[in-house]
C-alpha cells in the first residue's frame, strides 16, 4: 500500500498534461501543432518582429531513460561525507511535454537503493533501503538567453548545449533495513577499540568475546525494532526535488542530459534516526535528503517531425504574402531557399552547404556525390570524376586544347544553376534614390535583402536617418527594383 500515494500523484498528473495538448482534430488539417502559429504574415510588423523568428515546436511527449548514483544525506550518512558520484546505483524514467519553447512539464520516477554507514567512537549506525519516487516537475531552460541572433535560424542550430533548472513534487517510498547480525545470527557490538564483537564491552564475560566481521547483509527491519518507541511509522512521504543540468543535442530526436538533483523529503526516518530519537541516537531537525546524479537520454519518438523550421512552416501557410511565397520557395528541395541558393537545381537528396551548393570536402570543384577520389590534395587538377591528372595526361591535354572543352550536358550535370540560365533573383535595379544610397553598403547599385534588413534594424534601434514614412518608401523601392 505504500505505493498508493505515488500512483495517485502520477495518475493525477496524467490528467493535467492533456490540458497543454493541441486539439487532435485541428492538427489533422495542417502540419502538426502549428495551428496556433497560423496568422497573417503579410504585414510589415509581423515580418520584422524578432519574436516571430522563433521556430515552431511540435509539443509531443518525450520519453527519458537514464541511470545514475544515489547518495544519502542524513544522520546515518557515510563518513567521510558522501560524494555526489559515490553511492548506490539507480535508474530513472519519465515522460515530459513542452508547455512552450522554454518550459516543460514532466512525470518522472527513480528506483534504486540508498545506504548509509556512520561509525565513530560513540555512534554506530547503518541502513539500506530500496527507494522508489514518482512525481511531477516543471523544467525551465535558458533558451531565450542563449538564442543565436540572425533571421530565420533553424531551431536545431540554435542550441548545442542548453542548461536548465527544475523543481517538482514527488512521493517517496522506502523500507529501511539494518545490518545488525552476521550470517550466524550473532548481534554486532561495537567496542571503543574499533572492533566488532559478539557481546557488549561492559559484559561480565567480555574477556571471552569473539571478533566479528560485518557481512553487509541488511537483514533487520529497522522500523520493527522500534528502538525509539515510534511504532510502525509511515514509510511513504513527500519530497521536493531541485535539479540543475544541461542538455546536449545529439540528434533531432535524441538529447543527452547530464544532471544532478537534490531531493528534500518531509521524513526524518529514512535512516531510522531523527531529532525525536532517544539518547545517542538523537539526530538533527532537518529531514533526510538524497542526491541523484545521472546521465539520461531523451527520445522524441512520437513527433512526425521534431522541428518545423520557419521555412517549412511558411511553405504550408495559406496566409503567406506574395513576397513570402517567393522568398521561402525551395525548388530543388535542398533546404536552402531559392533566394539564398547559389546552386538552384541540385539533384534531390544531395548534401549541400549553407549556400545550397553540393558539398565538396576536398575543394577540387567536383561535388562529393560525383567525386571518385575524396582526398585530392588542394590545388590538384582533376577530371570530371574527381580523379587527379598525371603529368602525362596534362601534357596530352596541352597538345589538343579542344579536349579541355566541356559539353553542355556535362555543365548541366555538374552545375545545374549555370545550365538553367541566370539566377532568378539576380536583377538590374533602378537607380537608388539619393536618400537611400548610404544603405547600399557594398555600393553595387543594388539594394540587397541584407542591406534592407540592416536599415530596418537601425530604424528600430533608433539609429536610422530615416523617418517611418521614409522606411515605407524604402520598402516600396526594395520590392519594386527591376
Amino acid at each position: 500500500m505504500r505505493f498508493v500515494p505515488t500512483l495517485l500523484i502520477i495518475l493525477s498528473t496524467f490528467c493535467v498534461l492533456p490540458l497543454f495538448s493541441q486539439n487532435a482534430d485541428t492538427n489533422k488539417a495542417v502540419t502538426p501543432d502549428t495551428t496556433k502559429a497560423l496568422k497573417d504574415t503579410s504585414s510589415f510588423n509581423y515580418f520584422f518582429n524578432q519574436e516571430e523568428e522563433t521556430k515552431f515546436l511540435e509539443y509531443k511527449p518525450i520519453i527519458s531513460l537514464g541511470t545514475g548514483v544515489l547518495s544519502f544525506y542524513g544522520e546515518a550518512m557515510n563518513k567521510p561525507r558522501s560524494h555526489p558520484v559515490i553511492g548506490r546505483m539507480g535508474v530513472n524514467l519519465g515522460v515530459s511535454k513542452n508547455v512552450n519553447e522554454y518550459f516543460s512539464l514532466g512525470l518522472s520516477a527513480v528506483m534504486g537503493k540508498l545506504s548509509g554507514n556512520y561509525r565513530s567512537s560513540e555512534k554506530n549506525f547503518n541502513f539500506q533501503t530500496d527507494i522508489f519516487t514518482g512525481g511531477v516537475c516543471l523544467t525551465y531552460n535558458f533558451g531565450h538567453l542563449l538564442k543565436k541572433e540572425g533571421y530565420l535560424t533553424a531551431l536545431s542550430k540554435q542550441y548545442e548545449v542548453l542548461p536548465f533548472v527544475s523543481i517538482g513534487l514527488e512521493a517517496v517510498s522506502f523500507n529501511s533495513k539494518g545490518d545488525m547480525k552476521d550470517k550466524n545470527g550473532n548481534t554486532y557490538y561495537y567496542w571503543s577499540d574499533g572492533t566488532i564483537r559478539n557481546m557488549a564491552e561492559n559484559s561480565p564475560n567480555a574477556a571471552n568475546s569473539i571478533l566479528l566481521q560485518r557481512d553487509y547483509k541488511y537483514e533487520t527491519d529497522l522500523r520493527d525494532m522500534n528502538l525509539d518507541g515510534f511504532g510502525r511509522y509511515s514509510q511513504t512521504t513527500l519530497g521536493i526535488p531541485l535539479c540543475i543540468g544541461a542538455d546536449f543535442i545529439v540528434h533531432e530526436r535524441v538529447t543527452l542530459r547530464l544532471s544532478s538533483s537534490i531531493h528534500y523529503t518531509f521524513s526524518d526516518n529514512i535512516d531510522n534516526i531523527s531529532s525525536k530519537s532517544i539518547g545517542i541516537r538523537k539526530g538533527g531537525k532537518p529531514g533526510d535528503a538524497y542526491m541523484y546524479t545521472n546521465i539520461t537520454f531523451l527520445f522524441d519518438i512520437f513527433s512526425k517531425e521534431k522541428i518545423l523550421d520557419y521555412d517549412k512552416f511558411q511553405a504550408n501557410n495559406p496566409n503567406m504574402s506574395d513576397f513570402d511565397k517567393i522568398y521561402f520557395a525551395d525548388e530543388d528541395k535542398d533546404g536552402v531557399n531559392d533566394f539564398d541558393d547559389n546552386c538552384i537545381g541540385t539533384q534531390l537528396g544531395v548534401a549541400v552547404d549553407k549556400k545550397g551548393c553540393p558539398v565538396d570536402c576536398d575543394g577540387d570543384g567536383i561535388p562529393d556525390y560525383l567525386d571518385k577520389e575524396y582526398n585530392t590534395p588542394l590545388g590538384t587538377v582533376v577530371d570530371l570524376n574527381g580523379n587527379p591528372y598525371t603529368e602525362e595526361m596534362m601534357m596530352e591535354l596541352a597538345k589538343d586544347t579542344a579536349k579541355t572543352g566541356i559539353d553542355y550536358d556535362q555543365v548541366e550535370k555538374y552545375y545545374p544553376s549555370l545550365a538553367s540560365g541566370a539566377k532568378r533573383f539576380e536583377s538590374f535595379a533602378d537607380e537608388i534614390p539619393a536618400k537611400f544610397k548610404y544603405a547600399d553598403a557594398n555600393e553595387d547599385g543594388f539594394l540587397s535583402l541584407e542591406e534592407f534588413y540592416n536599415e530596418v534594424d537601425r530604424f528600430f534601434d533608433g539609429k536610422s536617418k530615416l523617418s517611418l514614412e521614409e522606411i515605407y518608401d524604402l520598402m516600396e523601392f526594395f520590392f519594386m527594383q527591376e
